[in-house]
């Protein structure tokens, strides 16, 4: 299981409803249900990683639509978490992204080793491409996940900023069919062995 940021540590643990399962199904977009569970469970992290799951920004999105896109109260619930992060710890750290219907993902290593960069947008040529308005959250968790093996085969010692092309780099045939539905697949068949997903849908 990855070291995953739980927003209430008394009631932690996510509850997956036949519902949330639906949006593993072809041509929808996934829930932040399924996101974050599969992020908790599915993604093997090293103990040098942390992996927020999406509720974290979902959070700090929702108080600052809330409070009329003033960042002012996010902005102090977020550092209530973030001034209190162990990054001696945790160097690498990933963050899911929801802006309204879209899925990404920030990755940080060592955020108080850094210099300013006015303005920056690099797009890696080997990555397959989504063309499509549902399929975000099947890429982000393929990628998320992607990134996170190669953190563990380097036992945490590699550099991102010079290994992200690669990590994301998938041969040039079949660069351009990136079956999500398959990836999709793979992932329902997670949800659908998992113990105790099933349990709590059966318990309803």
């Amino acid at each position: 299981m990855t070291p995953c940021y739980r927003p209430d540590k008394e009631q932690h643990r996510l509850q997956v409803i036949e519902s949330d399962l639906k949006t593993l199904e072809p041509k929808v977009w996934l829930n932040d249900t399924v996101i974050s569970y599969f992020i908790r469970e599915f993604i093997e992290a090293h103990k040098s990683t942390y992996n927020f799951d999406g509720q974290f920004f979902g959070t700090i999105l929702m108080n600052y639509k809330a409070n009329k896109r003033n960042m002012g109260k996010p902005y102090v619930a977020s550092c209530g978490i973030t001034a209190n992060f162990p990054y001696e710890t945790y160097p690498t750290i990933l963050v899911p992204v929801c802006m309204d219907v879209h899925w990404s993902f920030v990755v940080t290593q060592n955020p108080f080793q850094v210099k300013k960069i006015t303005y920056k947008v690099k797009a890696h040529k080997t990555k397959p491409h989504q063309d499509n308005t549902y399929d975000c959250g099947i890429f982000m968790l393929y990628f998320m996940r992607e990134v996170n093996r190669a953190i563990m085969r380097a036992k945490g010692n590699i550099i991102l900023p010079l290994s992200i092309a690669n990590i994301c780099a998938l041969p040039k045939q079949t660069r351009d069919h990136f079956n999500c539905d398959l990836e999709r697949m793979e992932f329902f068949r997670l949800f659908r062995n998992d113990q105790a997903v099933q349990s709590e849908i059966a318990n309803r």
